[in-house]
């Protein structure tokens, strides 16, 4: 193995630790914990290499490996730590909101009359007070059959703020739905008549995306 590549599978091990363990530890408290513990152990290394010589830092370079490894791991875990929109201070569902302006995040999967979709909340209303939102819903719309709304990629919504957790399986042998969603950073779902949506005629999703799947079809 060229040494190149083994200082790269050196740094990438405690990093895979890193995300494997933290992933299941979705705590804020532990964001300012993992940042903490990556500034100090930073602030060292960097002290270490500035005062090499003066510290006859060859002496211990098993210390300083070893707080590299520490560093990347700690550092794996803040990053899968701020990745979680559930921990975000703007998340949706840390407070009740009368109504929440979403846009549609993937293609709508349609089942006899039920319209399925994962959307990002933009901002919620309260008291006729807009506050700017952040996180991810999936959605089960009824649809009207005498008025089908047609939705795509992308389209901006307003819907009625009625929404739960998503439920953990019940049974040994059920598919892990939950786990599944939360792995897309959805944690939240709910199940609304076409009457409860309104439908602007914007379109703010990723324009690649948008026309990707609209060369698809």
């Amino acid at each position: 193995m060229f040494k190149a590549e083994y200082i790269f599978a050196r740094i990438l091990f405690p990093f895979i630790i890193g995300i494997g363990i933290f992933y299941f530890f979705p705590t804020e408290k532990m964001i300012w914990i993992l940042a903490g513990v990556c500034a100090i152990i930073f602030i060292t290394i960097f002290f270490i290499n500035i005062f090499y010589k003066k510290l006859n830092a060859y002496r211990f370079k098993g210390f300083t490996g070893v707080l590299i490894f520490l560093f990347f791991f700690a550092f794996a875990g803040l990053l899968c730590l701020l990745n979680n929109e559930k921990l975000k201070a703007d998340y949706f569902a840390k407070e009740n909101f009368t109504y929440l302006k979403i846009w549609v995040n993937n293609e709508p999967e349609q089942t006899n009359d039920i319209l399925r979709f994962k959307a990002r909340v933009v901002s919620g209303y309260e008291n006729s007070k807009q506050i700017k939102l952040s996180g991810q819903l999936l959605l089960a719309l009824k649809i009207d059959s005498l008025n089908p709304v047609a939705l795509k990629y992308g389209d901006e919504l307003f819907v009625s703020a009625k929404y739960l957790e998503v439920e953990p399986p019940y049974n040994p042998a059920e598919f892990d739905f939950k786990s599944w969603l939360a792995s897309q950073n959805v944690y939240q779902q709910t199940f609304i008549n076409q009457s409860h949506l309104l439908k602007t005629n914007r379109n703010i999703g990723n324009p690649i995306i948008r026309f990707a799947l609209n060369l698809r079809e």
